[in-house]
């Protein structure tokens, strides 16, 4: 690829959107991509099952602009949405948003530019944050770096350090081949980032902002810690696996990152009575801090604070 290429727009961009109940959102959102400068996209709105005006409102703009594909099924999740649009999908690229966030209007052409420049088979931006109390929204913006080129170890190793969403990335359309978001389950994004990663040779960091996500008080992510919520955990004992088998130069990353989210969980589960089933998960995390407790303790990459944690949650 080469900047004649970006100028013709000569490569196909899909984009899906992932629906449900965001009617309040979504206009926002599905503006700022078919206002893109780089035209050449579809963009795929998944409806998952939504209640409320989301379906109207998807269908409005498949009626208005030719580039929009809509996909109505019953609900199942975000994960079970975006594997539906990757199914669809047609592009040489693909992009996700989520329905309540947004993007920047360059956002594709430079994140495309950086594809060409680096010969990278993905693109990433950064992202500023939109925090919502009490319906006000407080941005923490955040100050512009070179652009840069990684590789598949540093940008895992950066994913095991401060996590990874779909959002705000480019990815080539053939490295989803052969894989698929887990479904029934959230946090969803680390696991099918880290396969991703490990199929990468270069990767692309942009310096800019290129979306904006917003944190809202009452998203799946941000909502009162349930069950649910330890499929964080699980997840990362998942990724620690397929690290032992792919990449062990960062097995010491990715045990971190695992008991990170053990304490977190163990601590969240101690503080908030979630019945049986609740008390069942957390004796066997428990019992992981136990029994790793030497390798907590002499884990490079594990913060003190973290490994006090570990060592009071083993307990309690």
């Amino acid at each position: 690829m080469d900047k004649h290429d970006i100028k013709n727009e000569k490569f196909k961009i899909s984009v899906i959107v992932p629906c449900y109940n965001t009617e309040k959102y979504l206009p926002k959102c599905v503006d700022s991509i078919l206002d893109q400068t780089y035209t050449n996209l579809e963009l795929i709105l998944v409806d998952d099952g939504s209640k409320d005006n989301t379906t109207a409102i998807c269908d409005s703009y498949a009626v208005k602009d030719g580039r929009v594909r809509v996909i109505h099924k019953v609900n199942g999740g975000a994960s079970s949405a975006r594997n539906v649009g990757l199914q669809a999908a047609t592009g040489d690229y693909v992009a996700f948003a989520d329905s309540d966030d947004w993007m920047v209007r360059q956002t594709f052409r430079y994140l495309l530019c950086l594809i060409a420049k680096y010969d990278a088979d993905c693109a990433i931006g950064r992202t500023d944050m939109a925090y919502e109390r009490n319906g006000v929204y407080y941005y923490k913006k955040i100050a512009k770096v070179p652009d840069k080129v990684s590789n598949s170890v540093e940008v895992t190793r950066s994913l095991f350090i401060y996590g990874s969403g779909m959002y705000n990335k480019l990815i080539k359309r053939s490295l989803f081949d052969g894989i698929s978001f887990d479904e029934g389950v959230i946090n969803e994004d680390e696991p099918m980032m880290l396969r991703l990663y490990l199929k990468m040779n270069t990767i692309a960091v942009a310096g800019i902002p290129t979306y904006f996500y917003r944190a809202r008080e009452n998203s799946v992510t941000r909502s009162r810690f349930s069950v649910k919520n330890l499929d964080f955990y699980y997840n990362t004992l998942q990724n620690v696996e397929l690290i032992k088998k792919e990449k062990p130069q960062l097995l010491e990353y990715a045990l971190a990152r695992h008991y990170k989210a053990a304490a977190f969980c163990a601590a969240k589960l101690h503080f908030h009575l979630i019945g049986s089933e609740g008390s069942k998960h957390r004796e066997i995390i428990k019992k992981d801090l136990r029994v790793n407790r030497k390798n907590i303790l002499s884990n490079k990459v594990l913060p003190r604070s973290y490994k006090l944690l570990c060592f009071f949650c083993s307990f309690i």
